[in-house]
């Protein structure tokens, strides 16, 4: 149960880091075609965070399973 528990953090993770890294692009994309000055939105970088963030923690639990089931052989 745990490893799923750990497949489900990577994969929440990694989707939620991307989609903020989209919006990011996306935003400079349209403040260069504009010739405007972008400007960073601190709540995008902190998903981007939270979403690494959750994705290494999903490892680290994968990781730990690993160590476990090497261990009990």
């Amino acid at each position: 149960m745990r490893v799923l528990a750990g497949i489900a953090l990577v994969v929440v993770g990694t989707l939620l880091a991307a989609l903020a890294v989209q919006h990011l692009l996306e935003a400079g994309v349209s403040a260069d075609r504009e010739q405007i000055g972008g400007s960073l939105e601190p709540l995008t970088l902190i998903l981007v965070l939270a979403g690494v963030v959750t994705a290494l923690a999903g490892l680290f639990q994968l990781f730990r399973c690993w160590e476990r089931w090497r261990d009990s052989r």
